[in-house]
């Protein structure tokens, strides 16, 4: 694997309707030694969570801008949705089934997360470790994963790695994820 500072990124440029998003959200995700690594960033300001902290659970992020990546087993019976606030607070939950709380995961997690965050643009990354995220069911090795963000707050649009931009947003489509092929 790649040193995280070398993390290959890739761009989200359209939301879910195909209008351009510009500057297009850069993300991107590697495993480094033990460690699920991902870091999104954007060259545009932010609407974050007012309480939001850097390095700090918070509830409701998607509220406000947000990159996210939602992890699923391969048969997509299970998954964790990720927030992580452009000023690198963060928020996971695992569920069960499509939008089915599994009450699993633990606000006792240490979740390593930092950010450059200024008034014109943003960089936050989060690092998992893969004992939690295995001890949870899910390998990110063996699995369906998607990125997707929420931008321009207070309005709002909605981007997705997904296939299925099909009705109104909704991330949580799980059986649209593509399969890891290589992380």
């Amino acid at each position: 694997m790649s040193c995280a500072d070398e993390l290959p990124m890739q761009q989200l440029g359209h939301e879910w309707y195909g209008a351009a998003m510009e500057p297009a959200l850069e993300f991107g995700f590697a495993i480094v030694g033990d460690e699920l690594i991902f870091r999104a960033s954007r060259q545009a300001p932010a609407l974050v969570h007012p309480a939001a902290r850097e390095g700090q659970f918070q509830a409701e992020l998607w509220r406000y801008d947000v990159a996210e990546f939602f992890l699923a087993r391969a048969d997509g019976s299970r998954y964790l949705e990720f927030n992580l606030s452009p000023n690198g607070a963060w928020w996971l939950e695992v569920f069960s089934g499509p939008r089915q709380l599994d009450g699993s995961a633990s606000r006792e997690c240490s979740v390593p997360c930092h950010a450059d965050y200024t008034t014109s643009s943003w960089q936050a990354e989060a690092r998992l470790p893969l004992s939690y995220l295995v001890s949870l069911g899910l390998d990110p090795r063996e699995s369906r994963l998607v990125c997707c963000s929420i931008l321009s707050s207070p309005t709002q649009q909605f981007l997705t790695t997904s296939e299925d931009v099909s009705g109104d947003p909704d991330f949580h489509r799980v059986t649209s994820w593509p399969l890891v092929k290589c992380l």
